[in-house]
């Protein structure tokens, strides 16, 4: 190549390289319609707090008798940053870390959000951070629901009724300014009395205590609500008591679950409890409530439905009706044995009560057979039959004793084993 060709040669690449650094930064340069917009920030300091504002704030705690405190909190967030947002955070007292048992955060549609306890302290409060699942834009809205519940939180105190009080921060703990509605109801066990809980609306009527912050708008002076409620004063704490002689404190020190499913899609749950009274009373009756999604279910197999009220003819004419009470003892109802509300189509029926049979072993079931005016009263220990169509009782002797033994015996082998066509049946209550 010729020295001519070679120098041209080198000013045209020399001119190309200069030609894209000039041009190549003003390629890549950031379209100026969104040059405002960054990158979603985690809001893990207190950088931004300032600018998040909560503009809806509505707290529902469930007071239990036995000695837990639930609290629902419904928030409205809104992001006045010019910067997305894809956290938030919620405070509890450091002396309560301890205590807490149990949060979880929900978006609007119910779905769940990433809760996180953070390890950070903000004015003596632990820090739990919740995640939404998509960035909180600038000007945007959103809403959660924060749960959380606590253990061993109330006093117990033995007066001549029992007092139950809960002393704590009566709405959540914020590092935002909350605005517009800010309200807590705090809900008490059924008939409870003596309700007492400071600047709160207490409605004995309905067993709840309501905390407005319109009540206190214009004592406060401030139509807004600081961060970690620094301007609420003595306001920021509540003390609510009541009294009630049904419930004291218990504690679960040890649970062992069973769960037995069976091929025809059964599921059997045995649980034992081992439970300690740490109250002031004494407690004769403790309710395990039922799960929700279970309540109104119902299993049946060739004999029909054996947990519901109704049981189908199996063809031998010994099944008619299974009739189960649901009430509680405390409650008195007419419908619990000895009471024989239930049983009104068998009076009024075209029934021979006189030659009817009632088997069982508790008083409860000798009253039954009375208020039925029944002919037998039947168990392991003792049978009974009535005179002359008289409430007057005397015992079976041993032949007549055994004639029905034999009868119920037979009965209950029968009743035991069932065919179909398909399937072999056996059946076993507990």
């Amino acid at each position: 190549m010729s020295k001519i060709n070679r120098t041209s040669f080198i000013l045209i690449v020399f001119f190309i390289l200069l030609i894209n650094i000039l041009l190549i930064p003003n390629f890549f340069k950031v379209n100026p319609l969104n040059e405002n917009i960054e990158e979603p920030k985690f809001s893990t300091g207190l950088e931004g707090t300032e600018n998040v504002l909560i503009t809806d704030m509505y707290r529902v705690a469930n007071i239990s008798g036995y000695g837990l405190v639930r609290f629902e909190d419904s928030l409205t967030f809104k992001n006045l940053n010019n910067y997305p947002l894809t956290s938030i955070f919620i405070g509890i007292p450091s002396y309560l870390s301890d205590k807490l048992i149990y949060y979880k955060a929900v978006g609007t549609d119910e779905n769940t959000l990433l809760a996180e306890r953070s390890n950070m302290m903000m004015n003596n409060y632990e820090m739990i951070t919740l995640f939404f699942n998509t960035p909180l834009l600038p000007q945007e809205s959103k809403s959660i629901k924060f749960i959380q519940q606590y253990k061993e939180v109330l006093s117990y105190i033995p007066f001549e009724d029992q007092l139950i009080s809960y002393v704590g921060v009566v709405y959540p703990i914020l590092p935002y300014k909350m605005e517009g509605s800010v309200v807590a109801v705090f809900l008490l066990p059924t008939d409870s009395a003596n309700l007492e809980g400071g600047w709160g609306f207490a409605n004995p009527e309905f067993f709840f205590i309501r905390y407005d912050y319109e009540y206190i708008r214009l004592e406060i002076g401030d139509d807004f609500i600081l961060p970690f409620l620094e301007n609420l004063g003595d306001k920021k704490i509540v003390e609510v008591s009541f009294t009630h002689n049904d419930f004291t404190g218990m504690e679960i020190i040890e649970l062992n679950r069973d769960i037995f499913i069976s091929p025809w899609g059964i599921i059997r749950v045995k649980e034992d409890f081992l439970i300690q009274n740490v109250g002031t009373i004494h407690q004769t009756l403790l309710v395990l409530k039922i799960p929700r999604v279970a309540k109104g279910t119902y299993i049946s197999d060739d004999l029909g439905e054996i947990l519901g009220v109704t049981l189908a003819d199996t063809g031998s004419g010994q099944f008619t009706d299974v009739i189960i009470d649901r009430t509680l003892p405390y409650e008195n109802a007419p419908t619990r044995k000895p009471g024989i509300a239930l049983l009104t189509d068998y009076i009024e029926g075209d029934y021979d009560l006189g030659n009817s049979f009632v088997i069982g072993d508790r008083q409860t079931d000798y009253e039954l057979a009375k208020n039925l005016e029944s002919y037998l009263f039947f168990n392991d220990f003792i049978a009974l039959k009535r005179i002359n169509n008289r409430n007057e009782w005397v015992e079976l002797n041993e032949l007549e004793r055994k004639k029905i033994t034999d009868e119920l015996e037979l009965y209950i082998k029968d009743s035991k084993r069932k065919k179909s066509k398909e399937k072999e049946y056996y059946v076993q209550s507990e």
